[in-house]
């Protein structure tokens, strides 16, 4: 497992994430470009683009950039 404490520590920031959250937040994660990621849970990149909007901002009551999502899913 290369992220063994990912699952954990998401759902404690984020406990009624949904399943295509989830999957948003992994790919990010493994780093897969948002092309990718717009493919595999089919929805357009825009989609994808304002999903990670929403997640940022469910976590830290802040509107921020998609980019700063990716980089807090980094963190982690």
């Amino acid at each position: 497992v290369t992220y063994p404490q990912f699952f954990v520590q998401l759902k404690s920031i984020l406990p009624k994430i949904s399943d295509i959250e989830y999957k948003v937040c992994c790919l990010v994660k493994i780093q897969v470009s948002m092309q990718n990621i717009a493919q595999i849970i089919n929805r357009s990149k825009q989609s994808v683009t304002m999903i990670r909007r929403r997640l940022y901002e469910k976590i830290h009551g802040l509107a921020a950039s998609a980019k700063d999502f990716d980089d807090f899913i980094a963190s982690i």
